[in-house]
């Protein structure tokens, strides 16, 4: 009970800090999100319900899922670091919901951005590109038909945004859920 509590805790905290860095720097610390790992693991393997095993496999399961994002551009190394340690913390059971919550925060955060800076036909051009070449990646973005790569976060005038927003959200919907 007491190391739940705890868990629970840390995790907001953390995660809280972390939008904060993230919507005012666009950056998230390797100290909160490594520290936060290896926290969330050692509280875990205390004696106790919450169990190293399960915290261990969830943080491997998000590490899995956010890593080929990362890969295609689309996700920073610090938000992968950060879903990872989120999954330290919540374990096997809850990552499905916070997984959908921070997937479905993410979209509404990226299409009011798009939206906002008018650039629809940009967005569905780079999606469909995504979908047509799906397979025949770079390391520097997805190539379209042409062969020139598409945009990703480290283009000029790519639209970016503080994703850990969206996994602060989910990984409190993970939590309350």
């Amino acid at each position: 009970m007491i190391t739940n509590l705890l868990l629970s805790g840390l995790m907001l905290a953390l995660l809280g800090l972390a939008v904060l860095t993230d919507v005012t720097t666009r950056r998230i610390p390797n100290v909160l999100t490594v520290g936060g790992l290896v926290l969330a693991l050692g509280i875990r393997a205390l004696p106790g319900d919450p169990g190293l095993a399960d915290g261990l496999l969830a943080a491997i399961v998000a590490l899995g899922f956010s890593l080929p994002f990362f890969l295609l551009g689309g996700l920073g190394g610090g938000d992968v670091k950060l879903m990872t340690m989120t999954g330290a913390f919540l374990g096997l059971d809850a990552l499905p919901a916070a997984g959908l919550i921070m997937a479905g925060v993410g979209a509404a955060m990226a299409l009011a951005a798009i939206l906002r800076r008018g650039q629809s036909r940009v967005a569905a051009q780079n999606l469909f590109n995504f979908v047509a070449t799906f397979g025949r990646k770079s390391f520097t973005g997805w190539k379209g038909s042409s062969g020139e790569a598409v945009l990703h976060m480290q283009s000029p005038g790519a639209i970016t945004l503080p994703y850990a927003v969206a996994i602060a959200a989910g990984g409190v919907g993970g939590w309350v859920l």
